[in-house]
């Protein structure tokens, strides 16, 4: 494996603020600054979706987000019954941590997505969409098995407070000014700074994944096996899933990713008002904490070679 792929700022800098969030060093973070980074990186990823798109062709664009909904539904409904009986969580935070797992993390997509364009390949212009499609099915699947069915129009709520989320409306805006915009001095100009914004926002979200350990305490080693053990199996069943359908290397690993990531900003939102009775010390620590540095770290390095030797 190809460990120096990883050796990047945007890496270099996650792991360094892990290591200084559990430390005692402190560091004032200015207010606002988190939301302000992260609104650029969606509308900059979003952006260069839109451009892409503009010259793509539709055939594997189609298989491949029709893979991803897909595997966003079903996840959940995969994971619920061994949340239920081997990690041995009751029926609604089970069905709150399956929605984290079956839904995505737009970090960890972006991520990968720079970590492609290093290893010298093309990310895919379908990509962006194919990460937009997997926020929603796996939450309604989810409220579904947590019982939801019963109540129609909370499902719906639900589902629309997803699409009108911050991360989704950033996200769309980026896409359709891609699709307008034709002007690309102005479009490479807003992008130009992405791998410096990038390696900023690691460098926050570190913090924030140290901030996050000491809930993991109260979740017991199955949970936390379960947070790194099931995101390694759906990225690999993700990459030999697009792999087999004729994904290219990019999109295979950007396939495998977006099934091995855990959501905790869409996700958490319409949980806590879904399913209000499950935990959020049990839903949100273990994708936060656990699973997105494992995937930044080692996954997304894994799902690439995967990727690369299936491809042959």
């Amino acid at each position: 494996m190809d460990f120096g792929l990883i050796a990047n700022p945007p890496i270099v800098a996650f792991g360094a603020s892990v290591a200084t969030g559990l430390s005692r060093l402190r560091i004032n973070v200015p207010v606002g600054l988190f939301a302000l980074v992260s609104g650029y990186l969606l509308i900059a990823i979003g952006l260069k979706g839109g451009v892409a798109l503009t010259a793509s062709s539709g055939s594997e664009a189609f298989r491949a987000v029709g893979l991803a909904i897909a595997i966003s539904a079903v996840t959940p409904v995969l994971l619920f019954p061994l949340l239920r009986r081997w990690v041995k969580l009751d029926g609604k935070n089970a069905a709150a941590v399956a929605a984290h797992y079956g839904s995505i993390s737009i970090v960890t997509f972006t991520v990968a997505a720079s970590f492609v364009e290093r290893a010298g390949y093309a990310v895919p212009p379908y990509a962006v969409a194919m990460a937009a499609a997997m926020e929603l099915p796996a939450i309604i699947s989810a409220f579904i098995i947590a019982g939801g069915s019963r109540n129609l129009k909370k499902v719906l709520e639900t589902g629309i407070e997803v699409v009108t989320g911050r991360a989704s409306v950033l996200l769309i805006a980026g896409i359709a000014l891609g699709l307008v915009i034709n002007d690309s001095v102005a479009v490479d100009l807003f992008i130009s700074p992405f791998n410096v914004v990038l390696t900023l926002f690691l460098g926050l979200m570190g913090m924030k994944v140290a901030s996050r350990f000491g809930d993991l305490k109260m979740n017991g080693a199955r949970l936390i096996l379960f947070a790194v053990i099931v995101p390694l199996v759906l990225g690999v069943a993700g990459v030999l899933i697009g792999s087999s359908v004729g994904l290219g290397v990019a999109a295979a690993t950007l396939l495998g990713t977006l099934a091995a990531s855990a959501s905790y900003i869409a996700a958490p939102a319409a949980v806590s008002k879904a399913i209000p009775e499950a935990s959020p010390a049990i839903y949100l620590s273990p994708p936060l904490a656990v699973t997105f540095p494992f995937n930044v770290l080692v996954g997304v390095l894994i799902y690439h070679q995967l990727a690369v030797a299936v491809a042959g």
